[in-house]
């Protein structure tokens, strides 16, 4: 390989890297801010009634990253959560309700990165 392929080799997987790392700290961003915006409005109690604070407490965000998948997602860590989030045709269910609001806006923030043409 002479060395203008390889520079430009180089150049592309160097941008290749540069963007996965970029959707990885919007990742991070997002879920930051669900977990943030969840627990604001579970403190007057939107989604359910709290009893002792343990399922508001224990709700988490956690990132993904494997090879070429980046992304994050939301979950319970009581066993109930899943009572929480389906009882009552999911009428009080939390996990959808935020993540339809950040999860938008992650895809928005992925798709401006690759609509350059720089």
């Amino acid at each position: 390989m002479d060395d203008s392929v390889k520079k430009v080799t180089n150049k592309i997987i160097s941008i290749f890297e540069r963007r996965k790392a970029q959707i990885y700290a919007s990742a991070l961003l997002y879920m930051a801010k669900a977990i943030q915006s969840f627990r604001i409005k579970q403190r007057n109690n939107v989604f359910w009634t709290n009893r002792s604070g343990l399922a508001m407490d224990l709700m988490f965000t956690y990132p993904i990253k494997k090879n070429t998948i980046i992304g994050w997602g939301m979950a319970h860590a009581v066993d109930y959560g899943v009572y929480l989030e389906l009882s009552n045709d999911g009428s009080h269910e939390a996990i959808r309700k935020i993540i339809n609001i950040y999860f938008p806006l992650f895809i928005s923030d992925v798709k401006k990165l690759y609509s350059d043409t720089a």
